[in-house]
């Protein structure tokens, strides 16, 4: 409800071109699957509200985030946890940690393919839209 009031009318975003609809509860769910507390899975979707805004605003041509702005707004809200002397910076390092592994990180993109004398980046969209072609 928040995401839409502040963020996105339309609560869409962009995952590999395609919009979809931002689920707080599917964030909420996939902060459980790596390990965080219910306690802190639940104000990451509420905290990245505020940096999701600041966002789309900078964004104001395409109106929609991606994917990848939701990804560094999780990462960014677990890391402010350090800030409120509530969660030790190694636990909250080795969740982020966790949370990249499992999702990435558009923040930085490490591994390079060259593809037709061409460097791009060895990430989801290329695997599935390169590599995983079938006729």
């Amino acid at each position: 409800m928040r995401f839409r009031q502040e963020v996105s009318e339309s609560g869409q975003i962009l995952r590999l071109s395609s919009p979809i609809e931002y689920s707080a509860e599917a964030l909420f769910t996939s902060l459980m699957q790596i390990g965080l507390p219910a306690n802190v899975a639940l104000k990451i979707p509420f905290a990245i509200v505020t940096f999701l805004k600041e966002r789309a605003d900078e964004n104001e041509e395409s109106h929609l985030l991606t994917t990848g702005d939701i990804r560094v707004a999780v990462v960014d809200a677990m890391e402010t946890l350090v800030n409120t002397g509530a969660v030790s910076a190694e636990t909250v390092s080795m969740w982020c940690a966790a949370y990249i592994r499992r999702y990435g990180n558009p923040a930085n993109q490490f591994v390079k393919v060259i593809d037709n004398e061409e460097e791009r980046d060895l990430n989801y969209d290329y695997i599935e839209t390169v590599l995983c072609l079938t006729s």
